[in-house]
């Protein structure tokens, strides 16, 4: 094993961070924006970037619906500061992850430099899409960067409604996910769609156990 850190393990991780993965937290934030509006506003986004209408020619339908239905009373906001937090967490867990996992071949390099190299993707080592979508929804749990603001009008008496208040956060992580598996969320069945719903809302969530179930999920659909 490697020499022990001379300094605090919340010292380091907060250098780390900025000298390995400031850059990289900064498009994923960039990215999770992206995908929150694009997941509550499909329509919108999609206009945005003149495929609106291509998409049109293809749908029997004339619009995409929002997440939240219009007239509603509801209102969801993607805050910048919850994406800021979920993504730091994010990486801070990566750095943890790497050095508990990625142990160097030669047992006597200075701690110092086992660590630069591997925050560094010197060893050429990178997490799979399994991994980062298992951490990423962890975080979006934790995190819910998606906030909802309601109106006195609200009808918070629909049982609809209401569900849709409490999974927004929910949707969107298992939205995230199947973004970075690259794995259309239709080509999952009900049950499944269903099952990781309520893991998401109800269960610890346990990152070990979902590398592994998202990686199967992966493999299945490509």
């Amino acid at each position: 094993m490697p020499d022990l850190p001379s300094q605090a393990p919340s010292w380091r991780y907060t250098s780390i961070y900025e000298d390995h993965y400031a850059e990289k937290a900064d498009k994923q934030r960039k990215f999770l924006t992206e995908v929150a509006y694009q997941f509550l506003e499909p329509q919108a986004f999609l206009e945005t970037r003149g495929l609106w209408e291509k998409v049109k020619a293809k749908l029997s339908q004339s619009d995409l619906h929002n997440y939240f239905p219009e007239g509603s009373g509801i209102e969801a906001v993607v805050s910048p500061f919850h994406i800021e937090r979920l993504s730091r967490a994010y990486f801070i867990d990566i750095i943890r992850y790497k050095e508990y996992h990625y142990n160097p071949k030669d047992e006597g390099v200075p701690y110092d430099e086992y660590v630069a190299k591997i925050h560094s993707g010197d060893d050429k080592r990178r997490l799979g899409p399994d991994k980062i979508a298992a951490f990423l929804v962890k975080w979006i749990l934790r995190s819910q960067p998606i906030q909802v603001e309601i109106s006195r009008n609200a009808n918070l008496k629909d049982p609809r409604l209401n569900d849709l208040i409490w999974y927004v956060n929910i949707y969107f992580a298992l939205f995230v996910a199947a973004e970075k598996l690259q794995v259309p969320l239709k080509s999952l069945d009900r049950k499944q769609r269903l099952d990781l719903l309520h893991h998401f809302r109800f269960r610890t969530f346990d990152e070990s156990a979902f590398i592994l179930l998202f990686k199967s999920i992966q493999e299945r659909n490509t």
